[in-house]
């Protein structure tokens, strides 16, 4: 797994960009994610943040913020990855491209640990 500042991986199997973002006055948050494989046509998932849980679509947000936003998409996008692979014994090599340093440092270098929205996380 790669970090901040490093290059992505060369050819990988599908490039996946991630972003979220909230609504101070609305008190709404969304996520959305772009994914290009290398041997097919593009995929987008989108959505909005369910901070409900009695929805069947809650993942464990707890506020409709711009962090769960951004750990949403991941969600995802790791999501999508899972559904992929899941047939398949082959290796497969995957970049995540986001804008958000929480989750970078959240997924990708463990530098911090979330305080808040655990269960999102988790």
């Amino acid at each position: 797994m790669v970090t901040l500042g490093q290059p992505p991986l060369p050819n990988p199997t599908a490039s996946i960009f991630t972003d979220g973002s909230a609504s101070t006055t609305s008190a709404s948050a969304g996520w959305g994610v772009h994914i290009q494989p290398r041997e097919s046509g593009p995929v987008d998932l989108w959505g909005p943040v369910i901070v409900d849980s009695r929805d069947s679509d809650w993942i464990g947000a707890l506020r409709p913020t711009n962090n769960t936003a951004e750990v949403s998409a991941f969600f995802h996008a790791l999501q999508w990855i899972i559904l992929c692979t899941s047939n398949s014994a082959l290796r497969k090599d995957y970049n995540i491209l986001t804008d958000s340093v929480y989750c970078v440092r959240l997924f990708a270098d463990n530098s911090i640990k979330g305080r808040c929205n655990k269960a999102l996380i988790a």
